[in-house]
């Protein structure tokens, strides 16, 4: 299994730069590391020791991989300052020309038919331990 992972002050920069670009229709999704839950569960042991471990397996509904942007929603993805924004398809009054205009520093999403946890760049277990540290969680 793979998750996304952000620290709260990754997530209040993100919410602080959408809202400085937003013009009011778009969704904004931060670019995020990703980890696997082995990852999760080696970082874990060496951050606070060896615990008793029970392996459930996966739940009923419970997914492999999280979806942050499917491949529908990718047709109106854009990449700008480190974020994804998804455009809104039914708000026919700009193309992809004047949604440049719009924006600065935006491009057009290419070469990703959606945006998962599993494609998405793995984050080190030396960065995963720093972002638990820096959380205070350990």
């Amino acid at each position: 299994m793979t998750r996304f992972t952000i620290t709260m002050n990754e997530a209040l920069d993100f919410i602080l730069n959408a809202t400085e670009i937003g013009k009011g229709s778009e969704i904004f999704i931060p670019k995020l590391s990703a980890y696997d839950i082995e990852v999760l569960i080696e970082t874990l042991t060496e951050l606070i020791g060896k615990t008793e471990r029970k392996i459930i397996g996966i739940r009923p509904g419970e997914k492999l991989h999280e979806t942050l942007i499917n491949t529908d929603e990718m047709r109106y993805g854009w990449e700008i300052n480190n974020m994804y924004m998804i455009t809104n398809p039914h708000y026919e009054l700009f193309n992809d020309i004047e949604h440049q205009k719009q924006y600065e520093k935006i491009k057009k999403i290419e070469n990703m038919s959606a945006y998962t946890s599993d494609i998405a760049p793995k984050i080190s277990k030396e960065e995963f331990s720093e972002k638990i540290k820096q959380s205070g969680l350990v």
